[in-house]
């Protein structure tokens, strides 16, 4: 069929035109890779690309979604052409969404390629940014102050740091600052979510984030729509009676994407109810608060699960440690431990790609170091008993699991070989300092809702002499609690 289309394309391009916009309405790809018809195109794309234009906006999000990759594959050797058309769509509100994920590609791509200059497609994409955070009454300069590149003296250094602030605005706009567009799904979920309710002290605190148009992490975890009684299973037998390989891949999508919600609103509402039961204070000014949410969500998560297994005392002073207190003490029979609790931001450069990207490991040694400046006094003060640091370091929404096996080819056979993560190198470096004594051991740990467990994590203990070493029951039932059996 692509051959066939490809011959005609030379004399009848209106005809192929139409063929292949029929495509992308079916959720089809548009032509076979290394195709005659792709070549041929590739050659000549104008007049698919004024078709795709004209769909910018016409069908929802998932044709526009399509549309923004077929554009960065037939635009892969000319971006300036493609910063040009966002260029040109860049007062219609209609076009919002394809300009913006246009210029995260664009802009992270020149990042990677030249983090230090400032090109004029540069200039302009971050310009366009500019006009649209307008468009939706957001301060460009207020929402994006946090991102403060300038500690060092590198030449060109305020570029990247404009284009970075441009790709937090992208990301802001797309997907943090999205709306929550059917508030009877978000408050019908909600309803059924009493431990929830009741956590954040009344169903009307969240829906005020809404009105105020910066939802909070559980609006949009609930506001997506739950699946109804055998909708998944249609969708199993609807992918299962089709080839398609474009409705193979939007079936999966919208399957999955339920079964998401399903997951994350039940577990959310699970972890309420632990930590409610277990009597534990909930610092509800800062979980209510948009900024720090996924920061008190992760504590109030650890310490739910913790809750089965031991007796938990929240918010602990430490003689020495200044006024700011660590996160809990835990005490199984006789023994404790001191607990601290943070969330490690993905890698900036991480958190603001769109598209496919190469990820680099989240700052782990950096928040550790951190803590041990500000928190636990450089090591110079004995908290008297253990001291065991857990990491969160997922992406809130989503499961990752951390890659521990290495492939390699030998005697054309593939031979899997356990390695140390990036994660577990980066904890050893911090254990190297001497001052990092005071802390016993750090604990990681990601999220996979989809596991019977959905903790996935390792437990490091500090190898180089800790001050306070927990007993070996101690540890094995911490590592059970939130880890399940190995």
């Amino acid at each position: 069929m692509d051959d066939g289309l490809a011959i005609i394309y030379k004399h009848d391009k209106h005809f192929v035109v139409e063929k292949l916009r029929n495509r992308l309405l079916a959720h089809e790809p548009l032509y076979h890779w290394n195709s005659r018809l792709y070549e041929i195109v590739g050659k000549d794309p104008l007049p698919i690309i004024n078709m795709l234009k004209q769909e910018i906006g016409r069908n929802g999000v998932s044709i526009d979604f399509k549309i923004v990759y077929e554009l960065d594959d037939l635009l892969k050797h000319d971006r300036s052409t493609w910063v040009g058309l966002c260029q040109e769509w860049v007062s219609d509100p209609c076009r919002e969404y394809v300009i913006l994920h246009s210029i995260g590609i664009l802009l992270k791509e020149m990042v990677d390629k030249d983090q230090y200059g400032m090109s004029e497609e540069k200039r302009n994409c971050i310009s366009m940014v500019r006009d649209i955070s307008q468009r939706h009454a957001l301060d460009f300069e207020k929402e994006t102050s946090h991102i403060n590149l300038r500690r060092s003296q590198h030449p060109g250094l305020a570029n990247k740091e404009e284009a970075f602030k441009a790709l937090f605005m992208v990301k802001k706009i797309l997907f943090w600052g999205e709306p929550v567009d059917d508030l009877a799904t978000l408050e019908d979920n909600l309803r059924r979510a009493p431990f929830i309710l009741k956590l954040v002290g009344g169903l009307d605190n969240l829906l005020k984030t809404v009105r105020s148009k910066r939802p909070h992490v559980l609006c949009n975890i609930f506001g997506g729509r739950r699946p109804a009684d055998g909708e998944l299973k249609s969708l199993e037998n609807e992918l299962d009676s089709t080839s398609d390989w474009g409705k193979q891949f939007w079936i999966t999508y919208k399957h999955d994407r339920l079964l998401d919600n399903q997951f994350s609103q039940d577990y959310w509402e699970l972890i309420a109810k632990k930590y409610i039961e277990a009597k534990m204070d909930v610092k509800r000014e800062k979980l209510l608060d948009v900024d720090n949410a996924f920061n008190i969500l992760s504590e109030i998560e650890v310490f739910a699960h913790l809750s089965k297994s031991f007796e938990i005392k929240r918010d602990v002073m430490v003689e020495g440690f200044g006024k700011k207190r660590l996160e809990g003490r835990i005490r199984l029979n006789d023994e404790t431990s001191l607990i601290e609790i943070a969330t490690v931001n993905e890698a900036l450069e991480n958190s603001l790609a769109i598209g496919v990207f190469t990820p680099t490991p989240p700052k782990i040694e950096d928040k550790l170091r951190d803590k041990l400046s500000c928190q636990f006094c450089q090591g110079t003060v004995d908290p008297k008993e253990p001291l065991i640091v857990v990491l969160h370091c997922s992406r809130f929404k989503f499961s990752h699991k951390i890659p521990r096996v290495e492939t390699t080819v030998v005697d054309e056979k593939f031979v899997f070989e356990d390695m140390p993560s990036k994660e577990e190198d980066a904890v050893m470096r911090f254990f190297s300092n001497d001052a990092a004594r005071v802390v016993s051991a750090v604990i990681i740990y990601y999220r996979d809702l989809s596991n019977n467990h959905p903790l996935v994590g390792i437990t490091l203990p500090n190898p180089n002499s800790p001050l306070h070493i927990p007993s070996e029951e101690f540890m094995n039932r911490l590592k059970m609690t939130l880890f399940g059996n190995p």
